[in-house]
């Protein structure tokens, strides 16, 4: 029963061999289905095995469990002489970012909090779901959301505390809509300055009062 029901749950790219539960984890061990990958340098796909690896991969919490896959992952000879990559591993689009530990899913449940609270709170949310995010990794989720928005006429810019009294950045945001259009690593001037110069399609600024805008 617990088998036909992970299998539903599983994405489509992975196949299911072994279920392993404790009793706080529920470990999925998976193979990708499909036999052949494209490179990721040139897209040339390819069929000819290199070698195997593991890669442990978090998805979200079923019922009181800690879920995620520990997938048998191949990488490939590229058999393209023009192209630079000599071996790649495989990716997984479909589940999860190119070098990610979680899947898409619950990198989307994550960037979501991490948009509408602060990283301490999102890491302690994330704790419920019996999982662990440090408020750093949060703050990367954040940042790597990207809206696809029209142009905006009217932005706002203030600061963001990465580490308050230390750390800032700086967030711009769409005073119509009110969806953020960017982060910034810094507050300094210049670098804001770049971005302005970048979107000529402003037309209204909205500023903090802080010396550093």
């Amino acid at each position: 029963m617990m088998r036909e029901l992970i299998m539903h749950l599983l994405p489509p790219a992975l196949r299911l061999q072994e279920v392993l539960v404790s009793k706080k984890v529920i470990e999925c061990q998976v193979e990708p289905v499909v036999q052949q990958t494209p490179c990721p340098g040139c897209g040339e796909s390819s069929t000819h095995l290199h070698s195997r690896y593991e890669r442990l991969v978090f998805d979200l919490p079923m019922v009181c469990f800690s879920f995620r896959f520990r997938v048998r992952a191949r990488k490939f000879f590229c058999r393209n002489a023009a192209c630079r990559r000599k071996v790649f591993c495989e990716r997984l689009p479909s589940v999860v970012k190119p070098y990610g530990r979680k899947t898409l899913r619950f990198f989307f449940v994550l960037q979501s909090l991490s948009l509408q609270l602060n990283a301490r709170e999102t890491s302690r949310v994330i704790e419920l779901f019996r999982s662990h995010v440090s408020p750093d990794a949060s703050l990367r989720a954040a940042r790597q959301f990207v809206p696809q928005l029209p142009s905006a006429g009217h932005v706002g810019v203030d600061d963001w505390a990465k580490r308050k009294g230390v750390r800032y950045g700086s967030i711009l945001v769409d005073l119509d809509s009110h969806h953020v259009l960017d982060v910034l690593d810094s507050r300094d001037s210049p670098e804001v300055l770049k971005w302005f110069q970048s979107h000529p399609e402003v037309e209204l600024i909205s500023r903090d009062r802080a010396l550093c805008f």
